[in-house]
């Protein structure tokens, strides 16, 4: 709730269940150098007025997002948002989520994608992880400032509808 640097948010073996808002949200000129979700099973996170893991106003060095569950949540709104805060705060974003399991998570057919990620100079990797139920519209991602070349290996998708780069127009 406050401007500032902070050193780590680290979040291990834990269930985090039945929020209205998103998993976290960063609404102020802050930076965590790294957040580490490992072993977690996160259900049930509605994400009104808000998207599952979010940064706006300030930002993070490092999240990794390692061994857990995401299941029945944000089904009307982005997966990962991290708005361009680099005139507030300087950050360089790289995420990772490896050896996930992702279902029904951004299913509603909203109007929204899984990496919705705008802070300049972000990385991501995406790898070893499972994504089943996925209806999106925008799929993926759509920005211009999203790593353009992120790493997706290994992964298994069972029925992603959209889950594929498509610009604002929907075209892909």
């Amino acid at each position: 709730t406050a401007d500032g640097d902070f050193t780590y948010l680290k979040i291990e073996n834990c269930e985090i269940k039945n929020y209205t808002k998103g998993f976290f949200y960063i609404n102020k000129a802050a930076v965590i150098d790294a957040i580490t979700i490992d072993g977690c099973i996160i259900s049930n996170i509605e994400c009104s007025g808000g998207d599952l893991f979010d940064s706006r106003a300030g930002g993070y060095n490092a999240l990794n997002l390692t061994n857990s569950t995401i299941y029945n949540s944000a089904k009307s709104r982005d997966v990962f948002r991290m708005d361009d805060a680099s005139k507030n705060v300087s950050a360089a974003p790289n995420i990772k989520v490896d050896h996930c399991t992702f279902s029904q998570v951004g299913s509603g057919n909203a109007n929204y994608r899984f990496f919705y990620t705008r802070f300049v100079g972000n990385t991501i990797t995406f790898t070893n992880n499972i994504v089943t139920d996925f209806n999106n519209k925008r799929g993926f991602a759509n920005q211009k400032n999203t790593d353009q070349n992120p790493t997706l290996d290994n992964n298994i998708y069972f029925n992603t509808k959209n889950l594929i780069s498509k610009d604002d127009t929907g075209d892909d």
